[in-house]
């Protein structure tokens, strides 16, 4: 029997903040190794979309799975175990303010008690060299750029060695040369140890380069294609202007 997915989506609506999602539910898979791009026009609820994925909010229909669970099956000690195998971070995310960068990055490890406290220096270390936000380590967050801040971030949700990272909007405050650096680093992870990268990010280049499925969001309609191939043949209007190619039909 084969293993089950990662995450798993099954006729799910996302639970939308700030507008309202008018089509039908989508289903959706990822597994190891793979990346997961939502794409699509602003103002179309992706953010909800991924944080529903990540189990931060509930859907308001379907059911997602996490490694063959059902969200709503969780006892505690099971949700517990989910939060720490899904790792979500925002562009603006935020580090504990009375905490150095490195206290904050060995933080999740201390409290979880996974190895002892050299072990995990170290770990937190090569992380955040391998990142490169080392310029950082012994300053307090508010004394630390916001690319470096992203960083640690990162690396501190790496300490747990999650099945899945999912980002949203991660280049939003990184240089073109930071942002090159975290791209190829994201691309050892999943392509090299096995990591599920769920992504929004409004970088189209880099989606239709690397993504293995694509997710393409709007208000009226979430499209499921598994592959870029499947994307670019798509002729549906919305979904050929969004990519820069001359409409046709439907998908």
């Amino acid at each position: 029997m084969s293993a089950p997915h990662l995450l798993e989506c099954n006729h799910m609506i996302a639970n939308l903040t700030e507008v309202e999602y008018s089509g039908e539910p989508m289903s959706m898979s990822a597994d190891v190794g793979q990346i997961v791009s939502l794409i699509g026009p602003d103002y179309a609820g992706k953010t909800d979309w991924l944080k529903t994925m990540a189990g931060i909010f509930y859907p308001v229909a379907g059911d997602i799975r996490f490694s063959g669970k059902s969200f709503f099956e969780l006892d505690d000690n099971a949700w517990t175990r989910m939060r720490q195998r899904n790792a979500y971070i925002r562009g603006d995310a935020a580090l504990l303010s009375v905490a150095s960068g490195l206290a904050n990055v060995m933080l999740p490890a201390r409290y979880h008690g996974i190895g002892d406290d050299e072990t995990i220096k170290s770990k937190a270390l090569n992380l955040i060299i391998e990142l490169g936000a080392n310029q950082s380590l012994d300053e307090l967050p508010a004394f630390v750029r916001r690319d470096q801040r992203f960083k640690l971030a990162v690396a501190r949700a790496l300490m747990l060695d999650p099945d899945i990272l999912f980002l949203d909007n991660p280049f939003a405050f990184l240089d073109s040369q930071a942002t090159t650096r975290f791209k190829n680093f994201l691309m050892r992870r999943v392509r090299q140890q096995g990591l599920a990268l769920v992504m929004l990010a409004n970088d189209l280049e880099f989606t239709l380069r690397v993504a293995d499925k694509v997710l393409f969001i709007s208000t009226e309609k979430v499209y499921c294609f598994d592959s870029i191939a499947a994307l670019k043949a798509c002729n549906d209007a919305a979904v050929a202007e969004f990519i820069g190619k001359s409409p046709v039909g439907a998908c």
